[in-house]
């Protein structure tokens, strides 16, 4: 966020991009959902908002400057592995629960 020349409250690119990281985060359960409390996983909402991170990335090349630029390769990079990291987690909690009943 940054203030105009009148002081009003302006949003932009990077708080922009950081509102939807923020919502991945939750989506992946990293982050408590602000309105439950509680983690909870959704990766399919998760890979939607990775998605349009990257479409926007796309959508905005050479309009960017160098330091939102950065910003969205190197959130686009955190969020790509910790959604691995999640998508392991996953199988191999359904696999443990998967041996647990045989």
């Amino acid at each position: 966020m940054h203030k105009d020349r009148n002081g009003t409250e302006r949003v932009d690119f990077n708080a922009f991009l950081s509102g939807l990281m923020a919502e991945a985060l939750v989506a992946m359960g990293i982050v408590k959902n602000p309105l439950t409390g509680k983690n909870s996983k959704n990766m399919g909402h998760a890979r939607i908002v990775i998605d349009t991170i990257e479409m926007l990335k796309d959508k905005t090349k050479g309009n960017l400057s160098a330091d939102e630029d950065g910003n969205i390769t190197n959130v686009l990079h955190q969020l790509r592995m910790m959604f691995v990291s999640g998508l392991e987690d996953r199988g191999s909690a359904e696999k443990r629960t998967k041996e647990e009943e045989t």
